[in-house]
């Protein structure tokens, strides 16, 4: 497996590194004398390697942190890029100390510590290498994600449109027959009949922001908020979305409406609310999302990490959202206070 690989490749190089400070620096330069005291040589040895190891997990553990989860593929190239790298790294190693031994055993008696410097320098070097290739594949996969949403939410907004388009027009359909039902004397049947009329109007209500990309978001949600009992206040003018394309409209918006949705959709029932609004501010577009949560909310990079348990597949949402935002040369801020969460996006209206 290619994190057994890097592991592997990542523990020779400390060990060597251990090895080069300790035996050849210290042991046989600035403290000849340790050797002649075995045990302190070896907790020497052992607490300079704890260090080194440390000392990495500490810089690198939270690029690092979940990577044994993303897919690395087996193939004949990875494996011929590890294999290489790991050759190099002995045989830079092995050259290092002959040259270091060759000092050592010259008429000078005195080792060559310019080696054993370089040695440390070659090792460094290949951590380096291991965690740029960590990071190229972190952001490799995460970019993979991210087309497969754009992807699929391209279809789904098709979709979800031709649904609402279904839906208003049966609304009005069934608006004729209850007229026509009403003719009846039953007074409990025209009870019903008025109740459902009530419901249907709810359905048919028109959603009119100036936008259509941001109608059909909008009446979808109101949609789902309604059926779970959330209260929804949309303000602004979907004018000002005109210079974004309809996709980046929807996945910027509907990822933003779905994370609230789905936050507050567990709360009691008197904290169900979510506020969006759009304003601008001379050239600047100012997008505004709000919506109340519990528990912790913990943030990389500025964004909320996803509270879902199988974090391989969720948490691409906020990605997609700053990945749009950056597109058009905006930015995006979140923040968490007193059970409210705050996403605010700013982009330049072109």
């Amino acid at each position: 497996m290619p994190l057994n690989n890097i592991s592997g490749i990542a523990g020779y190089a400390l060990q060597h590194i251990e090895y080069a400070l300790v035996n050849e620096m210290f042991a046989l330069g600035l403290y000849p004398a340790i050797r002649d005291t075995l045990w302190l040589y070896i907790l020497v040895s052992a607490v300079t390697y704890a260090v080194l190891c440390i000392s990495v997990w500490k810089l690198f553990h939270k690029k690092l942190w979940g990577l044994e989860k993303i897919p690395l593929a087996d193939s004949r190239g990875m494996t011929l890029f590890f294999a290489l790298l790991q050759v190099m790294l002995i045989a830079a190693c092995f050259m290092a100390q002959h040259m270091f031994w060759l000092g050592k055993n010259s008429e000078s008696g005195v080792p060559n510590y310019a080696a054993a410097v370089c040695d440390v320098f070659n090792c460094g070097l290949v951590l380096i290498v291991l965690y740029a290739f960590c990071c190229l594949r972190e952001r490799e996969y995460n970019n993979q994600v991210v087309r497969q949403i754009l992807h699929d939410s391209k279809k789904q907004y098709s979709i979800k449109k031709e649904t609402i388009d279904l839906i208003n027009g049966k609304c009005h359909d069934l608006k004729h027959q209850l007229a026509a039902l009403r003719k009846m004397t039953d007074e409990e049947r025209e009870k019903q009949i008025s109740e459902m009329e009530k419901l249907i109007m709810f359905y048919d209500s028109s959603i009119e922001l100036e936008n259509e990309v941001l109608n059909t978001i909008v009446t979808e949600k109101m949609l789902f908020c309604a059926e779970h009992g959330i209260k929804l206040s949309v303000t602004g003018n979907g004018k000002k979305l005109a210079f974004m394309d309809t996709v980046d409209i929807y996945i910027l918006l509907g990822n933003a409406f779905d994370n609230a949705a789905e936050s507050v959709v567990r709360l009691p029932s008197d904290r169900r609310a979510i506020s969006f609004s759009i304003s601008e501010q001379g050239e600047i577009l100012l997008i505004r999302m709000e919506n109340f949560y519990e528990g912790r909310l913990d943030f990389a990079e500025g964004l909320p990490l996803t509270s879902k348990g199988d974090k391989n597949y969720h948490g691409f949402g906020m990605i997609s959202i700053r990945r749009i935002v950056e597109k058009y040369g905006g930015s995006i801020a979140a923040r968490a206070d007193d059970g409210v969460f705050t996403l605010q996006i700013v982009m330049p209206m072109r």
